[in-house]
């Protein structure tokens, strides 16, 4: 899930700028974008981190590679709408922006409930190794990431963004079938009324 989720990251950041002027968006635009989707999914992983709590580790974390999936393909049929359409420059502007919206509220869920997983699965003396494999394939995804997008360009510029979306649909299935919900470590004393 955190591979393909550094995938999908890092092809945006190759597909993304490319298109941005033939698409009528200015650089401000495109920075304000980003940003503020980020701030979403920063933001978002604090709610998604208790809700991996309340509901388990597997369903948040398949929420957000859904979230994830469903928010790359909205962006992508709009870089899409953007290359072979005519739409005003502020209404695509609009709608990639809600498109990144949904993608930054809901893909928020998978770092949290994927350090949950681990921190349920892993002893405390294991716990630093198992958080370092988080960190690995994270940026495994963001290597592979601009690999796949210059390899699969050929094709269409946006055509690597629906690879991504592949894979993290394909991931998430893996997941649903193969993963299973991990018993909980017990909160530290007080843990609960802490924010």
């Amino acid at each position: 899930g955190l591979i393909t989720y550094g995938i999908g990251q890092s092809v945006l950041f190759i597909v993304f700028p490319s298109l941005v002027k033939e698409i009528g968006l200015s650089l401000t635009q495109y920075g304000f974008i980003l940003s503020a989707s980020n701030l979403v999914l920063a933001l978002s992983a604090v709610y998604w981190g208790r809700r991996s709590d309340r509901v388990g580790r597997k369903p948040t974390l398949l929420l957000g590679l859904f979230g994830y999936a469903l928010g790359t393909t909205g962006v992508a049929l709009a870089l899409e709408w953007g290359v072979r359409g005519d739409p005003q420059p502020w209404v695509l502007f609009a709608v990639i922006l809600v498109a990144r919206m949904v993608y930054g509220s809901l893909a928020s869920a998978i770092n949290p409930a994927a350090s949950g997983y681990i921190a349920d699965t892993t002893s405390r003396e294991n716990r630093a190794r198992g958080m370092a494999l988080l960190g690995m394939t994270s940026g495994i995804g963001t290597i592979i990431g601009p690999v796949l997008g210059g390899a699969l360009a050929f094709i269409s510029v946006i055509f690597p963004m629906y690879v991504a979306v592949c894979l993290a649909l394909l991931a998430m299935l893996a997941l649903a079938v193969l993963l299973k919900e991990p018993q909980r470590h017990a909160a530290p004393e007080g843990h609960e009324d802490k924010k």
